[in-house]
């Protein structure tokens, strides 16, 4: 007989998960994921050296909570701290949601190697 497995969700404040979050950013809150892009994309436009793993460090430390991971990744992480200052009319969980949604877009469109920009590269027509 098979057994079957339940895997337990995540869930930041406000007890929904993590996937609930997503769909709702898509959805309700494109604004907030073009205020993240456009972090990213103006950093690594004034900092060319820039690249996709450094973009997925930012967004990893920002969801940790952590404040300095190296050169360029701090960079964008100033940005997003100045950003999320600037959006404090969003809840925490919403916030958080639209990081992981971002990062999951740089895990899709980006293989992470060094100097890559795929991610960048993609997302810097829709920012002005």
């Amino acid at each position: 007989m098979a057994k079957i497995i339940h895997k337990k969700r995540r869930s930041w404040d406000g007890g929904h998960s993590i996937q609930q979050l997503k769909r709702k950013i898509i959805r309700d809150h494109e604004d907030i994921l073009q205020n993240i892009e456009f972090v990213l994309v103006n950093t690594w436009r004034g900092n060319p050296q820039i690249d996709d793993h450094d973009v997925a460090e930012a967004l990893r430390a920002a969801l940790a909570g952590r404040t300095s991971i190296g050169e360029f990744s701090d960079m964008l992480l100033e940005g997003l701290l100045e950003a999320r200052s600037i959006r404090m009319d969003i809840p925490d969980d919403i916030w958080r949601a639209a990081l992981d949604r971002v990062l999951d877009s740089v895990k899709l469109h980006s293989q992470l190697t060094a100097g890559e920009r795929s991610y960048l590269l993609f997302i810097d027509p829709f920012i002005k």
